[in-house]
């Protein structure tokens, strides 16, 4: 990983945040409509990738590295009384070390799909508290506050729940980004929607921590390639959105001596995600 892991702040306009919906008992998930559906009607066509079990910083995780919560290979959905079907996972963001710091994540392939044809990306998700582990602010201070002040650790991570949604063209050629935040205070344990307009998505090419501008009219025909959704940190500094603390201080790892690794558990359950196409 690069040592300027900053996101599309530095190089593209901060989109809007999307503000989901609260949905109602009996909504449609997914929704009719032309649609290309990756999870939704007891499909899943998600995998994702796990360095849980082979990285030894990651032994902080709560269940312990073995478990299947944090497998996306594993993924199936479940039936539970009174409430909706849903495919649940917990995903795992280092706040330490930028190596693996994405320690999970969800991955899935738009088969045949041009950008063309897009006209938004719908998640239907809920935060589950339950398996939501997610350091306090003075948790993070007390095991970081030797090394961050009060400003960096407040732009290190503002607890939250943040999930990044990026869409990309074959070998990643293009991407684009948004970001999701779920409050576990005011949005946990309900069902939201966020429907988020291709347009409203940050475009850039290159390397997530090296990215440039791109204008959404040069995808004029470009094949869409997969979808990856991520766990990640956000304060309250926009230019340090997805940082960890060796972001603040890679001296720390260059001479041997990095701060103890802690982690963000953030327990979901998916019943939908899929390409609203348009009609």
């Amino acid at each position: 990983m690069k040592l300027a892991y900053l996101f599309a702040a530095l190089a593209l306009p901060a989109a809007a945040l999307p503000v989901p919906l609260e949905l109602l008992k009996g909504t449609a998930s997914p929704e009719p409509g032309p649609t290309v559906v990756l999870l939704g009607n007891g499909k899943n066509l998600f995998g994702g990738w796990n360095h849980i079990p082979s990285d030894p910083s990651l032994r902080v995780v709560s269940r312990g590295t073995d478990a299947l919560e944090y497998e996306p290979a594993v993924l199936d959905w479940v039936e539970s009384p009174g409430d909706r079907p849903a495919v649940p996972v917990i995903l795992v963001k280092k706040l330490g070390n930028w190596d693996h710091q994405h320690a999970n994540g969800l991955e899935g392939l738009w088969g045949g799909l041009t950008y063309d044809e897009l006209a938004a990306i719908v998640v239907d998700v809920k935060l589950d508290t339950k398996a939501t582990q997610i350091p306090s602010a003075a948790e993070l201070k007390h095991r970081f506050g030797q090394w961050l002040n009060d400003d960096d650790l407040a732009a290190l991570d503002g607890q939250k729940a943040i999930l990044r949604v990026t869409v990309t063209g074959p070998s990643q050629v293009w991407s684009a980004e948004t970001w999701l935040v779920i409050d576990p205070k005011t949005q946990g344990d309900r069902w939201l929607r966020f429907e988020i307009p291709i347009g409203d998505f940050v475009h850039f090419r290159g390397e997530p921590w090296n990215q440039k501008p791109l204008d959404p009219a040069e995808l004029a025909g470009a094949r869409v390639g997969h979808i990856r959704i991520e766990p990640e940190s956000m304060g309250s500094v926009r230019e340090r959105w997805g940082n960890v603390v060796r972001n603040f201080h890679p001296e720390l790892w260059d001479k041997g001596t990095p701060p103890p690794e802690t982690v963000k558990e953030i327990g979901l359950k998916f019943s939908a995600v899929y390409a609203k196409l348009k009609g």
